[in-house]
């Protein structure tokens, strides 16, 4: 099941009608949509995006299941959270303003979903949906982010961009035709790209072992880094999402790697990039463990920071202790 959890705020009307404009039917794809909206507000926002997709546009509805090629909109003056293959509407946190919360649903479709999420954050002010990224990015999900250059308001898609946990960076309209490629389940789902039949692409995401092995061999040899001891699954997974991303052959991809440091050393970019995780079950529950309630909110800091300084002020004790108590 294919949940894209998409957050937005001001200016969000404009990237969520040319996103969900450029979606086709019949990909079976849930969305579950957290635009901030004032508490007083009657939002015209089913309509509105009603108008200009081929899916079904829905107000959200405590224990709604989440059908395929449905648009849920959260309605205003409360949090929306996934819970497996229902939705479930919550009382929003004071301390954790606006809402609905993006951070609260992406963190919820991470834990529910694992890697079966995308998370797409749109324009926007503030940091809301920044240490939800993280979240879906650590569970192995897929996370897309609008291009600053061209959002209305930038800084939110720029704090999620900071974290580090970005896959793609692209304009509202070009998110759906990216996904149909990354997430494409084997090369003949694959969308042929301008002036590219596809037939020269047939062994894009044909991972087989010994290409496994080949590029564990190659990681290790070029960047130092042994991902041997990663769920194979996992491992094969996000490499073919990489593949994906780059147009390449496994045979390409590995020549690549032997004489490109930057590639090789892509797991920690900021970037688009390759980034294997160990089990997801396991990191969630060492967040779980290291997390407690916090009396503070958010930080109020500008999201215009490096990588590196964003992830010690937002480690995930540091930026989210107080997020888990309330996804459940």
């Amino acid at each position: 099941m294919r949940v894209i959890v998409v957050g937005s705020s001001a200016g969000g009307l404009d990237a969520l009608t040319k996103l969900l404009g450029a979606v086709r039917a019949g990909l079976g794809w849930r969305f579950v949509i957290a635009q901030h909206l004032s508490p007083t507000d009657q939002s015209a926002l089913v309509a509105l995006l009603g108008r200009i997709t081929v899916l079904r546009v829905l107000e959200a509805a405590d224990g709604a299941e989440l059908e395929p090629d449905t648009v849920f909109v959260a309605p205003p003056a409360v949090d929306i959270v996934v819970n497996e293959a229902t939705l479930s509407l919550a009382q929003p946190d004071d301390r954790h303003w606006p809402w609905p919360s993006i951070d609260r649903l992406f963190i919820s479709a991470a834990d529910t979903l694992g890697d079966e999420c995308v998370g797409v954050v749109l324009s926007g002010t503030g940091e809301d949906g920044a240490a939800g990224v993280e979240a879906i990015k650590g569970a192995g999900g897929v996370v897309v982010v609008q291009d600053q250059a061209i959002a209305v308001f930038g800084p939110m898609p720029g704090a999620a961009f900071a974290t580090g946990s970005v896959d793609l960076q692209l304009a509202p309209h070009d998110i759906p035709v990216a996904l149909e490629r990354l997430l494409a389940v084997d090369a003949m789902d694959i969308p042929a790209l301008d002036g590219d039949d596809g037939a020269a692409r047939s062994g894009l995401a044909d991972l087989d072992d010994a290409a496994l092995e080949a590029v564990i061999a190659t990681l290790r040899s070029t960047a130092g880094t042994d991902y041997s001891g990663y769920k194979r699954s996992t491992l094969r997974r996000q490499l073919e999402r990489r593949l994906r991303l780059l147009n390449r052959t496994k045979a390409e991809y590995v020549g690549m790697l032997s004489g490109n440091a930057a590639e090789a050393a892509a797991p920690t970019s900021p970037s688009i990039r390759f980034s294997p995780q160990p089990t997801s079950s396991r990191m969630r529950s060492t967040r779980r463990s290291s997390w407690k309630a916090s009396p503070t909110g958010r930080s109020g800091r500008s999201p215009v920071r490096s990588a590196q300084s964003w992830r010690r002020d937002h480690s995930w004790p540091n930026r989210c202790r107080s997020l888990r108590s309330w996804t459940g």
